[in-house]
């Protein structure tokens, strides 16, 4: 009777040293990443970019259509799309001013800006994300009857990049969408080639980052 006794007292004892006891606790990590929207132009003398047309060979021609190096300038930009407000998306807009010169002075100048598409690092490390898609039609810089683009003008015609989201293009000296510039004199009308006049027409070109709603 003893020994039975006694086995029972030792299981008893064995079970109690190996319960588990388990204890918990916990904190919050909040992470917060701000709305960014930054749009730079590099070089950073590209407010210098000139296109000057050729003499004409022989009597009789007309001046030759010019254009910048492709890709001679570049858009770098970031955007953060904000998780409110109804944001869709972004786009890089174009409007322009021109010192000095009258729409009866710039009735017979054509200046177009075209974009290419940003590229997009596979492996995310020197750029990222959506940066959206050039439009492939030249935006003309100034219209038709010579006036210049007024700042927020929110039309097809003067969208350069569309359906940007979240993502940058990165810093280095080919990164982003490359601009050429262009001017040509072809298909103009009696009145627009009759106020040509030989002189610098300065042009100011502003690029826009907006939300698109």
């Amino acid at each position: 009777m003893k020994k039975i006794i006694f086995l029972f007292a030792s299981l008893l004892t064995f079970g109690a040293a190996n319960a588990q006891t388990s204890v918990t606790t916990s904190n919050t990590l909040t992470i917060n990443i701000p709305t960014v929207a930054m749009l730079k132009i590099v070089p950073s003398g590209a407010a210098g970019v000139s296109l000057t047309y050729d003499n004409i060979a022989a009597a009789g021609g007309n001046l030759v259509n010019k254009s910048s190096i492709t890709n001679a300038v570049y858009l770098q930009y970031t955007s953060i799309l904000p998780s409110t407000g109804g944001v869709a998306s972004r786009k890089i807009l174009v409007s322009t001013t021109s010192a000095g010169n009258t729409a009866a002075q710039l009735l017979g100048i054509r200046a177009t800006v075209v974009a290419t598409t940003p590229n997009v690092d596979v492996n995310g490390v020197n750029s990222a994300g959506t940066l959206g898609t050039a439009k492939v039609t030249p935006t003309q810089l100034i219209k038709a009857d010579g006036t210049t683009v007024a700042a927020g003008t929110n039309t097809a015609d003067y969208e350069l990049i569309t359906g940007i989201l979240s993502g940058f293009t990165g810093q280095s000296a080919t990164s982003g969408a490359g601009l050429t510039f262009a001017t040509s004199t072809e298909n103009l009308n009696v009145a627009q080639y009759s106020s040509l006049r030989a002189k610098a027409y300065a042009i100011e070109i502003t690029y826009t980052l907006t939300d698109v709603l």
